[in-house]
């Protein structure tokens, strides 16, 4: 079976943790299972590291490495797939967050004048 671990399972189990449950532990113990760690959690366990919100009981690299390697966990290959279809300019991200906060080119300008010549 494929196990993926979110960042905090794979902190619970490396921490021996006991809010890891009997079964998630088990499953990942299982020589049978394919565990994966996905590259997310990299940052997201070094973010809580330098805001003083984990302590790791040593240094992050050496954490990580016997929490990865030390197990035999894998890191979960994430790339673009080559026919997803490229962003449009109209769909960016950007664009939608300044219309959304009323930034140049959403209509909200040319409404509010309107609104100011009504009254």
């Amino acid at each position: 079976m494929k196990v993926l671990l979110d960042s905090h399972t794979f902190l619970w189990f490396v921490l021996d943790d006991a809010q890891l449950s009997p079964y998630a532990k088990a499953l990942i113990e299982d020589a049978a299972s394919d565990v994966f760690i996905s590259p997310a959690s990299f940052g997201e366990i070094a973010i809580k590291v330098r805001l003083g919100k984990l302590d790791l009981q040593a240094s992050y690299d050496d954490f990580m490495q016997r929490g990865i390697v030390g197990n035999a966990f894998a890191i979960l290959p994430i790339e673009p797939r080559p026919y997803e279809r490229p962003y449009r300019a109209a769909a960016s991200p950007s664009r939608s967050i300044r219309s959304a906060l009323g930034g140049p080119g959403n209509g909200r300008a040319n409404d509010d004048r309107k609104l100011r010549r009504a009254t």
